[in-house]
């Protein structure tokens, strides 16, 4: 830089510092000589001699020995003028390993925020773990059916935006990822995450408005029961618990938010007169010859499953899949 003479450093103003929270602290000083007492901090602080530069904001810091530390870096300078001739000043630059993304200037360069917390909610149980179903000693459903507690992983992702399309996020709330999505650096199969909601607060920082948007994910087991069975669009059925991604047409896609329903019900298919003729007609619990008082199991083709034989479960997909990948929210994580 023109405006400056001469730039040295002081190796005794290199101080540094451990905390308890093991948070590294450096300083630099340098002597910067200017060629006119006009020159001021504006020139100072940015100061070049063709040799020796001063630091800038987030350089990392460079010991006597030369080997950088990569995870301290400089996150502040001052100036103030020595002497009487008002053409020598002392800049002083601060260093340390504590990151705080605030520091980065512009709001919309600043890292995502993650945090991920626990929802419980109650759901009915359909299977032991044994992949049993929840059958009484007469081998008939309980009435009303039990209930537990499911705990699922909630992760809510914050970033800065300088536009909010509130369209956008409302055509996927309540959707699962129809593609293969990375979510705080974990791969997830299609169907496996669900956008529950998303929050912007528009805010003013230095004269700048921005929103600041938190998106929603939820996350669940992926529990498939024994002896469950799904229809692709053609009426095909095809069994979940050999390898689905063979016969599913949507390839390998989780079951996580699948729901899993017992085959049961009051009424039966009646086939006295030919299977064109198919009618249902009320089941009627062969043990007593009378119509049952809960609805009994079937055996995925209409008819009453029977006794000891293993419940058949039909799995439906009630929720649309959408594309998570153009929402962006990770091109700031390193």
């Amino acid at each position: 830089m023109s405006n400056v003479i001469k730039i040295k450093e002081d190796s005794s103003g290199r101080i540094g510092g451990l905390s308890e929270r093991s948070e590294r602290t450096y300083k630099r000083v340098f002597t910067v000589e200017t060629e006119d007492h006009t020159h001021g901090p504006e020139i100072v602080l940015n100061a070049d001699d063709g040799n020796i530069t001063i630091p800038e904001r987030f350089d990392a810091y460079t010991p006597a020995s030369g080997e950088l530390d990569l995870t301290a870096f400089m996150v502040a300078k001052d100036c103030e003028l020595i002497g009487t001739s008002r053409l020598i000043w002392k800049v002083t630059c601060y260093y340390t390993n504590r990151f705080d993304p605030t520091m980065i200037e512009d709001p919309l360069e600043r890292p995502a925020k993650i945090s991920i917390d626990t929802n419980n909610v109650s759901v009915p149980i359909i299977q032991n773990i044994f992949g049993k179903p929840l059958l009484n000693s007469a081998e008939d459903p309980f009435d009303p059916n039990p209930e537990d507690e499911d705990c699922r992983t909630i992760v809510r992702v914050t970033v800065n935006r300088a536009d909010f399309d509130q369209s956008l996020y409302e055509q996927r709330n309540n959707t699962v990822n129809n593609q293969e999505y990375v979510l705080n650096h974990v791969i997830y199969k299609p169907r496996h995450v669900k956008f529950r909601k998303a929050r912007a607060d528009q805010i003013n920082e230095n004269n700048l408005w921005f929103w600041s948007v938190t998106y929603e994910f939820e996350l669940r087991k992926e529990r498939i029961p024994n002896n469950a069975w799904m229809q692709d669009e053609f009426d095909n059925w095809f069994s979940l618990n050999d390898d689905p991604s063979q016969d599913d047409p949507r390839g390998d896609v989780s079951y996580a938010w699948t729901r899993f329903l017992q085959d049961r019900g009051f009424r039966v298919i009646d086939r006295t007169f030919g299977p064109v003729l198919n009618r249902l007609t009320t089941a009627r619990d062969p043990r007593f010859f009378q119509a049952f008082t809960t609805a009994p199991l079937l055996d995925g083709s209409g008819n009453l499953l029977p006794f000891g034989d293993e419940a058949f479960y039909i799995a439906h997909d009630t929720l649309f899949g959408s594309d998570f990948n153009d929402l962006f929210l990770f091109e700031s994580v390193g």
